[in-house]
């Protein structure tokens, strides 16, 4: 299992993901021995019997379908080896499994409402301030800045995290989003309600937390005493969201709720793009909350 673990790697897959899959790849390959099936002569109709015989143990419909999409990588190994000439998963679909991207999803517009809510310290602004009210500007400033990232460029947790100063390209109005093991790279265009504020952000706010970090950084956010960015930010920033707006309850809420959105204007190819999704299957997902959303509309203005 050696080169299909290198396989497994030149793939991108992490350490976890694949002592998961192999794991995954041992119990067929036992059960294959089990009923004296050659791997390599493994056909379509094999797989239906494993399946059965998975199903016979009451396992979930969900875990079926991930052995199946774990001996798909198998599979393809062995035909990148010339050890088979087909994919005998091609054509299996797993039914009874259900989506799990299923959130409350909140109009963009509403969202949208709350970015003008962090202006920044208005006695900061006349440029009368005390101490203390410089560091409570400087936190508003990037809490908008962030904040303006999640729901006009759909960015995760993660992404916020990796962003770099020279990722935000204000000349050609464009962000760019480094790719990674879970998602694709991408340019997406910057608002222009936003850009005036990234600028703020890159002339002032950004030089006076550099001042206060020990190391010198190329990361575009970070912390006032140095240390990771983002945990510690991300708790507070979503309790503030919070009692702004009781609805909200996730960062990936607010992700949801702009890849929603998306889905309503663009087609399924540009939304998959401007995610970062790495299948396009990852996008279909939040279809779900259409329904959802379109559900709960029934309910509200059809009682009846």
């Amino acid at each position: 299992m050696k080169t299909f673990r290198n396989y497994l790697l030149a793939e991108d897959k992490s350490q976890a993901s694949i002592s998961i899959i192999e794991r995954s790849v041992y119990s067929f390959l036992n059960w294959c021995e089990d009923q004296r099936l050659e791997v390599e002569q493994v056909h379509y109709s094999d797989l239906l019997a494993y399946m059965k015989h998975l199903q016979r143990r009451e396992v979930k419909q969900r875990t079926v379908q991930m052995a199946i999409s774990h001996l798909k990588h198998f599979f393809t190994w062995q035909l990148r080896q010339g050890k088979r000439s087909d994919q005998p998963t091609e054509g299996i679909e797993v039914k009874g499994v259900q989506r799990t991207f299923l959130y409350h999803t909140l109009p963009l517009q509403k969202l949208e409402t709350l970015y003008k809510l962090y202006q920044g310290n208005a006695a900061f602004l006349s440029g009368k301030y005390l101490p203390w009210e410089e560091q409570s500007h400087y936190a508003t400033k990037t809490r908008q800045v962030v904040y303006g990232l999640v729901i006009w460029q759909g960015l995760g947790v993660g992404e916020l995290k990796r962003m770099k100063v020279e990722d935000v390209k204000l000349r050609e109005g464009l962000l760019h989003v480094e790719g990674s093991r879970r998602s694709n790279e991408r340019s997406l265009q910057l608002q222009s309600t936003q850009m005036m504020d990234l600028m703020e952000y890159l002339l002032h706010v950004r030089p006076w937390y550099q001042k206060q970090n020990p190391e010198p950084t190329e990361l575009l956010f970070m912390t006032s005493k140095g240390g990771e960015w983002g945990n510690n930010f991300m708790h507070g920033f979503l309790s503030d969201l919070s009692n702004k707006e009781p609805q909200i309850t996730s960062m990936k809420q607010l992700r949801a709720s702009v890849i929603t959105h998306w889905l309503k204007t663009h087609n399924l190819r540009q939304v998959q793009y401007m995610a970062g999704h790495r299948y396009v299957s990852s996008t279909e997902a939040y279809r779900v909350n259409d329904l959802a959303d379109l559900q709960e509309d029934i309910v509200k203005f059809h009682p009846f």
